[in-house]
């Protein structure tokens, strides 16, 4: 039980860092029960599978062309912008569709919806007619944003000729646009957005809700391509590598947290980084390594080790960490939990102890099991 709920709350957390929509919207369709005319549902069908002559036919018979559809709330021109549909498009256009009109859910309009699809030539008409580049969601998505999320190159490049502003972010977890990309590890986007320098600079440092730069959120997700991209220009563009989140801790200790050693051995070979940090637990470089040790297995103990024991200011604590990460272990495999070490658990009741018994009677019928840690 306590699994299912676990996947559904990373699901729900996963939902909430995507912007604008996690899936397609439906296609539009005719109900009895809709409460459309059949005019309007031929339109909006027309309009959404391109169907120009369609469009001028419905419209000569007196369909409104602002018509919404019943599920999603989308009038003619979004439905035309999400498919691509630069010929309807430019019909309704014409005649006098509203070009920033917003569906009834508050997260789609036809310039938005032309970005998430990568329709880069619907997005520059758009734009050439009157459509606000800024414009966003109710999330506070833009259409660069949502552009930068989905590796659209071609929008990137149309919306960034007319200036798109870099600088807004989402309403719930401040994103800008450089964020997004650096999430996805989108390293061709993140050197188109920073083309501008003048406009870089003001943003490249920019914080979430929980003070992670892009450069932060590239190794928070293990986005080595974009981790290097940036550390490779960090001093072109001014990324701070050594900045702090929230929690205080680093870039690098960021890595280290997560386990993600070619992050880790990347950051470790830049001199440029600080390495006598502490977070305000007051939890140093070493301390998190030895926390991911007892925590999270010791498959790859030695390699962190190797990699932390070629800087000098962590030389003199490999011996303890070492010595403290193979007893630790040693004395889990025996089950004695009982010791005066300040990283011990303490002794275990009667029926905790009897339910580690039976684990340990069926983690032996694994030989498999036995070796994990032979290092």
């Amino acid at each position: 039980m306590l699994i299912v709920l676990g996947l559904v709350l990373a699901a729900l957390a996963f939902a909430q860092a995507m912007p604008f929509v996690t899936k397609e919207p439906m296609m539009p369709a005719n109900d009895a029960n809709s409460g459309i005319s059949a005019e309007d549902a031929s339109l909006l069908k027309a309009a959404s599978e391109g169907d120009a002559d369609m469009v001028k036919r419905m419209l000569a018979q007196g369909a409104d062309i602002e018509a919404r559809d019943y599920k999603a709330g989308n009038t003619p021109l979004i439905w035309a912008s999400f498919n691509g549909q630069l010929k309807a498009i430019k019909v309704l256009v014409e005649r006098g569709a509203k070009l920033d009109a917003v569906s009834v859910d508050g997260h789609k309009t036809a310039l938005l919806l032309a970005a998430y699809g990568g329709h880069a030539d619907t997005v520059t008409y758009l734009l050439q007619r009157g459509a606000r580049i800024n414009q966003a969601n109710a999330r506070g998505d833009t259409g660069i944003a949502i552009a930068s999320f989905m590796n659209r190159t071609a929008v990137v490049d149309s919306l960034l000729l007319r200036r798109a502003d870099l600088s807004l972010c989402s309403r719930d977890l401040r994103y800008t646009p450089l964020h997004l990309a650096a999430h996805k590890g989108h390293e061709v986007i993140l050197g188109k957005l920073l083309v501008d320098g003048v406009a870089a600079k003001t943003v490249i440092n920019a914080q979430d809700r929980d003070g992670h730069t892009p450069f932060m959120l590239a190794v928070l997700h293990n986005r080595t391509s974009a981790a290097a991209f940036l550390l490779q220009h960090a001093q072109e563009h001014g990324v701070e590598l050594n900045r702090k989140e929230k929690k205080g801790n680093t870039a690098l200790a960021l890595a280290v947290d997560k386990g993600h050693l070619g992050l880790v051995e990347l950051l470790l070979a830049d001199e440029r980084l600080e390495l006598d940090v502490q977070n305000r637990q007051g939890l140093g470089l070493v301390r998190a390594l030895r926390r991911r040790c007892l925590l999270r297995g010791f498959a790859r103990v030695h390699s962190y080790i190797a990699l932390l024991t070629n800087h000098f200011s962590f030389l003199l604590c490999f011996p303890l960490t070492l010595t403290h990460t193979c007893s630790w272990g040693w004395r889990r495999r025996r089950g004695e939990w009982r010791s005066s070490g300040s990283c011990c658990r303490p002794a275990p009741t009667h029926k905790s102890r009897t339910r580690r018994a039976a684990r340990r009677c069926k983690w032996r019928e694994r030989p498999s099991a036995r070796h994990v840690w032979n290092y």
